[in-house]
């Protein structure tokens, strides 16, 4: 039998209601301030000290310690009296509130965990004052700003669902196809200098040189994803004979693209080179030649070519090199592109210390959206996959911080497609997640990580012919991709939810041997493999999930069909019999 839970109301006038259904009166304003101080903070806890110069700041500390310590006491008087005695945990240094056993409105305001509303249906502690606590005042405005805030923010409705001629210009080919002279310091995302294109054999090609120059520039500021610095402070630096590391330092950046270009008989060459700005060392290079002589037309091609492939380029050296080092005392960006590949590893470790580095990156920036993003994702892995001790308070933790994401970086296309995806592994609102993904999309139509997070929203959502053509046109635009093979992964669910089980167990196999333990992937490749005849390897694959708690990945989907193919087809893999009746 499933355990009911207390509910506190914060927005509006304070409320207690207990899992019977009685409303637990609670007359002392600063127990009300005492269990809101806890309920909206990070894991719930506050040190008693942080708590005294909150609520009686004009106190002495013996005084202020014994105030607490009678509030504590009559609170929890009250609550024992409603057999919820366990709902806060006093400890000697601290005080916690058992968010195992207690919902609290405002951790669902903008996570879409129960219908969105276009405004509060009431003022944060509405009614509640302390006109001798300043320290608490300012406190409670901060909350009812924030709350209001994220109360008053809709993403806008879908324009449509299918985008493929939009940005691709006509249909796709098949899936199988696809397949100040000071160093500045580093931006947290990605960043990159372009540096003028060597136009080389004539002034028709210097011509044509600066015109692609400025045409990758203007495809690559579009990738919200990496901070491009203009051109033209490049071309100063580059113009005064600083080479490549100097460029790099100067302006503060990373990588530096550049190139040369000439213009032969009926053709045009050009070659692009991305480089490290600390050594100068080739990161990544590719040659191209056009028949083309239209400037415009040659630098539009170039830059469509180049621009997903330099982005997703820089991504993966981030992360594969933040892995591999080891710094004392790490910078901002160096935690957050540690985190980013520590749980692309997914698995509990990983995401655990992906956790602490968000944590850390956090608390250094708590205004840093990337930052909230990614630990709102990292919190939702663990809920979705039975990663955490707790999972109710990583369900309550993924829900905050996609809070906090949203209400600085809500234009944002990489935060958008973060919070879209946490949103839907935490059983949030599939509507909501669903127009986070769309306005990424009418903010950058093309970009390919935002395909690829609609995709799974699309896939939650039952859309299965819309999640495939948003994997495949990720995997068009950016082959090489370092989500590859989620997005294999992606359409091989999408058929087998189709009914598709042979396609589908070829495109699972081919994904797994890159990401082994994806969850929602080895599930439905042991569904797949029990349809096929390969008993053994469903067996396998279904006894690996036992420990991912495979049965909550089937809550993500919102039809009952689809999860209960998923329930079904994996009791029958782990038995060893025969997985029937997929459609």
């Amino acid at each position: 039998m499933t355990r009911q839970n207390a509910r506190m109301r914060l927005l509006g006038p304070f409320q207690i209601v207990t899992p019977a259904g009685q409303r637990l009166r609670i007359s002392s304003k600063r127990s009300i301030a005492l269990l809101a101080l806890l309920a909206m903070t990070d894991h719930c806890t506050r040190a008693r000290t942080w708590l005294q110069s909150i609520l009686w700041p004009n106190r002495g500390a013996p005084q202020a310690q014994a105030s607490l310590r009678r509030e504590l006491s009559n609170l929890l008087t009250s609550l024992e009296a409603h057999g919820m005695g366990d709902l806060l945990v006093p400890g000697r240094h601290d005080i916690s509130l058992r968010i195992d056993r207690i919902e609290v409105d405002a951790h669902q305001l903008a996570a879409g965990l129960r219908e969105a509303r276009a405004t509060l249906p009431g003022t944060f502690l509405e009614g509640l004052d302390l006109p001798d606590c300043e320290p608490f005042e300012d406190w409670l405005r901060e909350q009812r700003a924030f709350c209001q805030q994220l109360a008053a923010y809709q993403p806008p409705e879908s324009p449509g669902r299918h985008i493929t001629h939009a940005v691709h210009g006509g249909p796709l080919t098949g899936t199988a196809d696809l397949i100040a002279r000071n160093a500045l310091p580093l931006p947290l995302k990605p960043s990159l200098v372009i540096l003028p294109l060597a136009g080389h054999g004539s002034a028709r090609a210097a011509e044509i040189a600066r015109g692609v120059t400025d045409e990758i520039e203007l495809t690559l500021i579009r990738y919200r994803s990496m901070f491009v610095v203009a051109s033209a402070s490049g071309e100063a630096l580059h113009s005064q004979g600083l080479t490549i590391p100097e460029i790099a330092q100067r302006l503060g950046v990373a990588f530096v693209l550049h190139g040369s270009l000439e213009r032969q008989r009926k053709s045009t060459k050009v070659i692009i080179l991305v480089s490290h700005g600390s050594d100068g060392l080739h990161l990544w290079g590719k040659s191209m030649i056009f028949e083309s002589d239209n400037p415009l037309e040659v630098a539009d091609q170039i830059a469509r070519a180049v621009a997903p492939q330099v982005n997703s380029r820089i991504e993966i050296t981030e992360r594969e090199r933040s892995l591999n080092s080891h710094v004392a005392e790490p910078s901002n960006y160096q935690l957050y592109w540690k985190a980013n590949a520590l749980f692309r590893q997914w698995n509990a470790v990983s995401t655990a210390e992906a956790l602490a580095l968000c944590e850390q990156l956090t608390a250094a920036e708590p205004g840093n959206s990337w930052g909230a993003s990614m630990t709102a994702f990292c919190h939702a892995s663990a809920f979705l996959n039975g990663w955490s001790v707790n999972r109710e308070e990583s369900q309550r933790l993924a829900a905050l911080a996609y809070q906090r994401a949203l209400a600085s970086g809500s234009d944002d296309p990489m935060v958008l497609g973060y919070c879209a995806a946490a949103l839907t592994m935490i059983g949030g609102d599939l509507a909501v997640a669903d127009r986070l993904v769309s306005y990424a999309l009418s903010l950058m139509p093309g970009h390919q990580p935002t395909l690829f997070w609609s995709g799974w929203v699309d896939l939650a959502r039952g859309e299965t012919g819309s999640a495939r053509e948003r994997f495949e046109m990720a995997l068009r635009i950016n082959p090489e991709a370092s989500t590859r093979a989620y997005a294999i992964a992606g359409i091989g669910i999408a058929r087998l939810l189709e009914g598709k089980v042979e396609e589908a167990h070829r495109m699972l196999v081919e994904a797994l041997q890159y990401i082994p333990t994806f969850p929602i992937a080895l599930a439905s490749y042991a569904i797949t493999s029990a349809r096929v005849g390969d008993a053994r390897g469903a067996r396998r694959a279904a006894l690996a999930l036992q420990a991912a708690d495979a049965g909550q990945i089937a809550l993500t989907l919102q039809r009952p069909e689809h999860r209960a193919l998923f329930t079904e087809g994996l009791a029958l893999a782990l038995s060893g019999g025969p997985v029937a009746g997929l459609r």
